[in-house]
């Protein structure tokens, strides 16, 4: 790459900016004015533990926990700052899920998609039924902080650019510490360097790429570890490995949840439903 082309990259970023800059205000003012009322939500169930924990009044977890960024790291530094300030954590959920709608148009501008159709995949994520309960639920913010982590990851795989493959591959690892709906990431992040366009990215970063997948995927098989030894999975636990709630029923429910007002008709487990939410 010459000196010329490598100067001429940050201009082109930044000109793309200001050129989405419209869109992006607009994603970004739906995802928070939409959920404004999160600030009046109080602490409620696991989020009793978690304020416990880090605020000393419960023993520590042995050995390393399980979504060890979401459920230790954010409340031992959010506690200090916050206390039992519900709002205070609310306005940074807040931020990430805007945050989270941002990348998905960074993406649909990468994807080459037009103008409208960003704006229209911005507004579907920010207001997706699928966000109620980590925006409300302060225990959710582990499904905020995956988001967050699995879209930027894809962000900087797909970047062409050695720096971007650095921190998409810290991003992904913060996705699978926050929560285990992005173990399965180092998939998707192989199948963007399997299939994309031979041009992508220069040919000396492919080895690159590949170790750093590799490496994702070692660290998702020691968290889906941890998670197999910190929650309990026997027959009648929400962990199972087997029975109605499955990897494939869940997913079923989220998709159902797209295209309908979610638990208003999806509070029960079908495979009508599921069948839909897949399709």
């Amino acid at each position: 790459m010459t000196n010329h082309t490598a100067a001429a990259e940050p201009r082109a970023a930044a000109a793309s900016l200001r050129a989405d800059l419209p869109v992006m205000l607009a994603v970004a003012a739906v995802a928070i004015l939409g959920r404004l009322p999160v600030l009046g939500a109080w602490w409620a169930l696991d989020d009793w533990g978690l304020l416990a924990r880090a605020a000393g009044q419960l023993e520590p977890e042995t050995g390393v926990p399980a979504r060890w960024l979401s459920q230790h790291l954010w409340w031992s530094v959010t506690w200090p700052l916050f206390g039992l300030s519900a709002d205070a954590q609310a306005v940074l959920r807040l931020a990430l899920h805007a945050g989270s709608a941002l990348l998905v148009v960074r993406l649909a501008v990468r994807a080459g998609l037009e103008p409208p159709a960003r704006l229209l995949a911005g507004l579907v994520f920010a207001a997706t039924p699928l966000a109620f309960t980590p925006l409300y639920w302060a225990a959710g913010v582990q499904e905020l902080l995956a988001a967050v982590g699995a879209l930027g990851a894809v962000a900087g795989f797909t970047a062409g650019r050695r720096g971007a493959l650095l921190w998409g591959t810290l991003l992904a690892l913060a996705a699978i510490a926050a929560k285990e709906a992005a173990l399965g990431l180092p998939v998707l992040l192989a199948a963007i360097l399997v299939f994309e366009s031979p041009g992508a990215r220069p040919r000396a970063d492919r080895p690159l790429a590949w170790a750093l997948v590799l490496f994702l995927a070692l660290a998702a098989v020691l968290e889906a570890r941890l998670v197999l030894d910190h929650f309990a999975t026997g027959s009648d636990d929400p962990y199972r490995l087997g029975g109605a709630v499955t990897v494939l029923g869940n997913l079923g429910v989220f998709g159902f949840w797209l295209v309908s007002p979610g638990p208003v008709f999806a509070s029960e487990l079908s495979w009508p439903m599921v069948g839909g939410g897949g399709a």
